[in-house]
C-alpha cells in the first residue's frame, strides 16, 4: 500500500509540474487575430472611442505575444478619428450592422485575409431588439464560425456575451452559451467571454459604446480568455 501511495504521489507531482511549466503554445509564432463586430469593434464614432482593440493590443504585447490584427477595415466611423500611430488598426467592425449583415460581408472579406488563429466576435448587441434571436443572432453566428473554419480549421473563436443589461440580453447570453457548447471542438474551441462583468454607468460613453474604462475592462476579459486558450494546462491548475 505504501508503494502505491508513493507512486501515486510521484505521478501527481509529475502531472502538476508538467502543467505548471508547460510552454505557451502561442508564443512561438505570430498570432493572426481578426476582430469581428459592429460599432463596438469599429469605434471612432465618439471622442475617445478607441474600442477594446487598443488596450487589448497593449496587454498582448506586454505579455510577450507577437500579434497581427487582420481585417479589410482600417478606420473608425469618422474617417478623421485619430488613432495612435503605432496601433495595428486592421479589423472587421461595421458600425450599426447586424450579425446577418456582417456574416454576409465576411463572405467576401475573409478570403482576402490571412487565415486567422483567433477570431473575436462582438455582434449580438444589434440583435437585442430583434423578434427572433435564433434568426437574428444565432444563425448568423453559426455562418461566421463556418466561414472562419474554412480559412483555418483550427481557429480559436471567442464570442462576447455583450455588456448591456436587461432580460433580453440575458436571454441572448443563454443562446450564445448554448451556441458555443454546440459548435466547440477539440481543435477549434468556441468560448463565450463575460466581458460585461464589473460594469458601471461610467463604463460607457452613451449607454452603449464603451468609455476608456469600459474598453479596458473588455480588453482584460478578452486577454484572459486568449491567454487561457494558449495555456490550457495552466488554466486547470
Amino acid at each position: 500500500m505504501k508503494i502505491f501511495y508513493k507512486v501515486f504521489l510521484l505521478l501527481s507531482l509529475q502531472i502538476f509540474f508538467s502543467a505548471a511549466f508547460a510552454k505557451n503554445a502561442c508564443l512561438d509564432k505570430q498570432l493572426k487575430i481578426v476582430a469581428i463586430g459592429d460599432s463596438i469593434t469599429q469605434g471612432g464614432g465618439n471622442p475617445d472611442e478607441y474600442t477594446y482593440r487598443l488596450p487589448l493590443s497593449k496587454l498582448l504585447k506586454d505579455a510577450g505575444y507577437d500579434v497581427d490584427f487582420i481585417g479589410t477595415q482600417r478606420s473608425g466611423l469618422d474617417k478623421s478619428f485619430k488613432w495612435p500611430t503605432d496601433f495595428d488598426n486592421d479589423h472587421e467592425g461595421f458600425y450599426g450592422q447586424s450579425a446577418s449583415s456582417v456574416a454576409q460581408k465576411l463572405k467576401t472579406d475573409l478570403i482576402k485575409l490571412p487565415a486567422p488563429d483567433f477570431a473575436l466576435i462582438h455582434l449580438a448587441g444589434c440583435g437585442c431588439n430583434a423578434a427572433n434571436v435564433i434568426n437574428s443572432v444565432v444563425m448568423p453566428m453559426r455562418s461566421i464560425i463556418s466561414q472562419l473554419r474554412k480559412r483555418n480549421p483550427k481557429v480559436h473563436i471567442l464570442i462576447s456575451q455583450i455588456h448591456l443589461n436587461g432580460f433580453r440580453v440575458k436571454y441572448i447570453r443563454f443562446h450564445l452559451n448554448l451556441l458555443a457548447k454546440y459548435e466547440s471542438t477539440a481543435i477549434s474551441p468556441v468560448i463565450t467571454v463575460p466581458d460585461y462583468e464589473g460594469w458601471t454607468d461610467n463604463d460607457t460613453l452613451d449607454g452603449m459604446h464603451p468609455s476608456l474604462s469600459g474598453q479596458k475592462k473588455m480588453a482584460k476579459a478578452w486577454f484572459k480568455s486568449i491567454n487561457s486558450l494558449c495555456n490550457p494546462n495552466k488554466s486547470k491548475l
